[in-house]
């Protein structure tokens, strides 16, 4: 390869960013870099070996900044750099390939480019996006290759400076730091902390458009945008500042008795000051799984869950499964919280409240409204449970589990009522929804004190009225004998 005496590093691609000194020159001269990047490939045999050993490579040389890296050697290769950083104008690793960066050691890309077919592993190091001023680094599997990358984070610090662009491709496990207080991160891969991880982007109000471009932009954009998924795995997730934006794809997820929680120093774009959560899903699973998230200035809980006057296409999701699992929200800059149960009023068109497996949501006498869907219980797991003041469905009601309150069906043609699962008990149907029961599935309706009606009644499993009556307006089908 070319010899590197006298290059300069650091500035974007094909140009050399100069630092003022001694020298006399106009500061931000720009200098045309050396013509095309020497390639370097792993060439050793064998499934181990050395990044630091230049006769591993077939540029002779120990890789560095001025060098497009490829390891993409036997099955199983695991290249080991522990004695000194990995500089990498771009970096490609192979499938069942590894580069362990291992101990103190940081790695810094200097081109934009980070190709993984492969894993990555950094221990307590650094990974740094050394190139321009802003300029974003692109996460993704070789060519947008099918299968997936990975990233295994041992307590070191993920992007630190500048920008990134995590493809849908790309999983991080692990613990330790990503943002560091100073990058701008678009996550559209799957980040699952297995030891505690906190994240922190960079404060203020520049970040990524709206849209989802990457770089950086004006005012009131988010500095972590969220396409894909930050899940807490028997750890805790803590959000410590900067803005945050979901989109209708994205999840927040606390499991296994795991802890998701936002500071007062951080914010949620997606939560109003109204109290009305846009876009995403939020999910607390299993005995002691909390998440607390914190909207604009003014919230003080999720107050609406989605947007719409009528029932649309799902784009905000609530989940609570298991008894103990807890979703709060509050303000930014507040240490008060309000939970779910406390605070929700309406379930908005394109809404979507799942309670799972042994949870009962309790509103105590506030009146809910559903224009959206709920669902209880979930395919195989215990009952959900619902109580309320009062409950007015304009929307979709499902599943297995005791609705402790009569379900007023508000929207003719619309408003539906499903046992699935399981058996769906309430206190009647009133209104001109529509009433199914699914096959293998109960409807009872026996605790009810009035009679119930419904617009259609269609009977696949069981009906159960005990002493009530049900009055069906317009047709009812029964699978025992038909309509």
């Amino acid at each position: 390869m070319t010899s590197r005496k006298g290059w300069i590093s650091g500035g974007a691609a094909g140009s050399i960013g100069v630092v003022c000194g001694p020298i006399v020159m106009a500061c931000g001269l720009a200098f045309t870099a050396p013509a095309g990047a020497a390639i370097c490939n792993w060439t050793a045999s064998g499934t181990t070996g050395l990044f630091g050993t230049a006769a591993n490579w077939s540029c002779n040389n120990v890789p560095d900044q001025a060098d497009d890296i490829t390891i993409n050697g036997a099955s199983g290769l695991v290249v080991t750099a522990g004695t000194a950083n990995v500089l990498a104008r771009t970096l490609t690793i192979g499938a069942n390939n590894r580069l362990t960066v291992s101990g103190s050691r940081n790695i810094s890309i200097y081109n934009n480019r980070l190709s993984l077919n492969g894993t990555l592993s950094l221990g307590t190091g650094i990974f740094n996006n050394a190139g321009a001023n802003n300029s974003t680094l692109v996460l993704d599997t070789a060519n947008g290759a099918t299968g997936a990358g990975a990233i295994l984070l041992g307590g070191g610090t993920l992007f630190n400076n500048n920008a990134y662009l995590v493809s849908s491709r790309i999983a991080i496990t692990g613990g330790g730091g990503i943002g560091n207080n100073n990058a701008v991160i678009t996550n559209n891969g799957t980040i699952t902390a297995t030891t505690a991880l906190t994240i922190n982007p960079r404060g203020g109000s520049n970040g990524v458009n709206a849209n989802g471009a990457s770089g950086i932009a004006g005012t009131d954009n988010a500095s972590f945008f969220n396409g894909g998924s930050v899940i807490a795995q028997n750890a805790t997730v803590s959000l410590s500042g900067g803005r945050y934006q979901n989109t209708a794809t994205a999840l927040f997820a606390a499991r296994n008795g795991s802890a998701f929680t936002m500071s007062t120093a951080a914010t949620l774009t997606n939560l109003s000051a109204a109290g009305a959560l846009v876009a995403g899903s939020y999910e607390a699973t299993g005995n002691g799984s909390t998440i607390t998230v914190r909207g604009t200035s003014a919230s003080s809980g999720v107050v609406t869950i989605g947007s719409g006057a009528s029932l649309g296409t799902a784009n905000t999701t609530i989940i609570l499964s298991g008894a103990g699992s807890v979703i709060s929200a509050g303000a930014s800059g507040s240490n008060t919280t309000q939970t779910i149960d406390d605070s929700l009023v309406t379930i908005a068109g394109s809404g979507v409240l799942r309670i799972l497996n042994g949870r009962t949501y309790n509103a105590g006498t506030r009146a809910i409204t559903n224009i959206g869907t709920v669902e209880l219980g979930g395919a195989g797991l215990a009952d959900g449970n619902f109580t309320a003041g009062s409950l007015t469905n304009g929307g979709k009601i499902s599943g297995h589990g005791v609705v402790s309150v009569v379900i007023n069906n508000s929207v003719a043609g619309t408003s539906e009522v499903r046992a699935s699962g399981g058996t769906l008990a309430t206190l009647a149907l009133t209104g001109s929804g529509n009433a199914i029961v699914d096959a293998a599935a109960t409807l009872n309706l026996a605790a009810a004190t009035g009679a119930s009606s419904v617009r259609t009644l269609v009977n696949n499993g069981n009906l159960v009225l005990g002493s009530q009556n049900i009055t069906v307006s317009n047709d009812y089908t029964n699978a025992a004998f038909g309509s």
